[in-house]
């Protein structure tokens, strides 16, 4: 439950003031239960090995602050300040927890508008976060077969910086889109998962560290439009430095991926309407060991109606994965549709096969904090299907 008065002051047309009061308010329930169904009918309670959870969480941050605006031509800035005063509580059987203090939290925004279709904008906030419910359960939860998690009761809140710089442009008459930013976030106190031991019984855990963490985000975005075709470039990139415990060393850990996507489209309602779209993507992820993958990645899509009533689509997708060995794998999809539906009419009949090349199986990677993973994932099976709809 949020509420938030702000009343202002106009000191004149460059200057005014606004006063924060406010409240945010979060209140939430977590209960869990664990337990095996035997072949024979009988019930295997994990409760005695120290499984479920009965957990009740509050969290209120009470804010109270002052922001001046002040606008120098083209220019205009929004310095201010917050106090919160943060009141966490988490209450499971045999542990009660309570977090409170006061705490100054600045941020500036502050924006450049070079005319009505380009603007330049910068922000910068101090803030705290509070890791969610399930973060503070004090016994086992088992979340995959596999898999078992026991949180923190003693956690406190994350502190970190945040800053912002985009720089926007567009024009219609042109045809031209442009936007591109970069973006920061250190943590100077953050929550970290760590693989903890209980005898010969291994778990997933997280605690509260001092150790720095740093996301740095990069985006780059442009599309123009030339006559009947939409053409479109976009580039993300992100880094991600933190310091990770495991089996009781502190290492280094480093994670950067780069995204590269083209996409060509028709523009024009006298087309079709096709699309081909191209992407690259680069992984590294460098600790006491390295890793690193490539992926290639080709869609297309075509729709094109004919006798008036019909329309007739497909789409084409090709992904290929490659890892610093040099071992890559392949996975091609394709669909493709016939539909009919008169004008002006509820119904709809439409002939649709999917997987067409009856691909059975897809390799992904993926990294955790710690842990370069491959999965390869089952696919539906080639199908063929008949619909008929009725739109109300």
């Amino acid at each position: 439950m949020d509420v938030l008065f702000k009343p202002y002051w106009i000191l004149n047309a460059n200057h005014h003031l606004y006063f924060n009061i406010g409240n945010n308010f979060e209140k939430s329930s977590l209960s869990t239960i664990e337990a095996q169904s035997m072949s024979d009918g009988k019930i295997n309670d994990f409760a005695p090995g120290g499984f479920g959870n009965d957990i009740d969480y509050r969290l209120n941050d009470a804010i109270a602050g002052i922001e001046y605006k002040f606008r120098l031509g083209k220019w205009t800035n929004r310095p201010a300040l917050f106090l919160h005063r943060y009141d966490l509580r988490t209450r499971q059987p045999g542990d009660l927890n309570s977090v409170s203090f006061n705490v100054l939290q600045p941020r500036i925004i502050s924006e450049y508008d070079f005319n009505n279709s380009e603007n330049l904008y910068f922000s910068y906030e101090l803030g705290n976060a509070f890791a969610g419910i399930e973060k503070f359960a004090g016994r086992f939860t088992l979340l995959d077969y596999n898999l078992v998690f026991r949180g923190n009761p003693n956690l406190s809140n994350e502190r970190f910086h945040s800053g912002v710089l985009r720089y926007t442009k567009f024009s219609s008459f042109r045809g031209i889109q442009l936007n591109a930013g970069i973006s920061l976030l250190k943590k100077e106190k953050s929550i970290q998962n760590v693989v903890a031991l209980d005898g010969i019984n291994q778990f997933s855990t997280v605690f509260l560290t001092n150790n720095p963490e740093t996301t740095w985000r990069i985006n780059f975005g442009f599309s123009k439009k030339v006559q009947k075709l939409n053409f479109r470039l976009n580039v993300l990139t992100n880094w991600f430095s933190y310091v990770q415990n495991l089996n009781g060393v502190a290492a280094r850990y480093d994670r950067n991926s780069q995204n590269i996507r083209i996409t060509a489209k028709t523009a024009h309602k006298s087309l079709p309407d096709v699309s081909l779209t191209y992407g690259k993507s680069f992984s590294r992820f460098d600790g006491p060991s390295t890793a690193r993958f490539t992926s290639d990645a080709i869609d297309a899509y075509c729709s094109v109606p004919f006798f008036r009533n019909w329309v007739a689509a497909a789409d084409f997708s090709y992904l290929r994965n490659k890892n610093a060995s040099g071992s890559k794998n392949d996975f091609l999809t394709t669909s493709a549709s016939l539909r009919y539906q008169k004008k002006d009419s509820p119904f709809i009949f439409e002939c649709s096969a999917q997987n067409i090349f009856n691909n059975r199986h897809k390799n992904m990677y993926s990294f955790s904090d710690y842990i370069v993973s491959e999965q390869n994932i089952k696919v539906l099976p080639r199908a063929a299907l008949l619909s008929i709809m009725y739109k109300l």
